[in-house]
């Protein structure tokens, strides 16, 4: 890795600890998953964090992500997918190659369990 890169993932755990706790008092999810280049490991200059939130909640798919988001208070670029508990499994039922093998398989959890 890049010097630049190294300092660009250090910054991005930094900032993820505090998400992480932000997410956990003011959203209060039931599972947040990071998968993705950090999840991996791995990291550019340009890298952002990606979560995969799993919250009970009646709200549309796009508004999810903004509310987490406005949780977060971030100060790095970030991608934010929430499901609900229902949407999740039905996901995993269905063999989704994207939660399956990317989300589960590479990612790691950092709160809670996907159920």
């Amino acid at each position: 890795m890049s010097p630049r890169a190294v300092a660009r993932k250090a910054e991005l755990e930094q900032a993820l600890r505090q998400i992480v706790v932000n997410l956990v008092e003011r959203y209060r999810p039931q599972c947040i998953i990071l998968y993705g280049l950090l999840a991996r490991g791995e990291c550019g200059e340009w890298s952002d964090i990606d979560l995969c939130v799993i919250k009970e909640t009646d709200e549309p798919f796009v508004k999810r992500a903004v509310e987490a988001d406005l949780a977060t208070e971030r100060t790095v670029a970030m991608d934010f997918v929430v499901y609900t508990p229902a949407e999740w499994r039905q996901m995993l039922a269905n063999g989704n190659y994207f939660v399956r093998d990317e989300i589960l398989a590479k990612g790691k959890v950092l709160y809670g369990r996907p159920e």
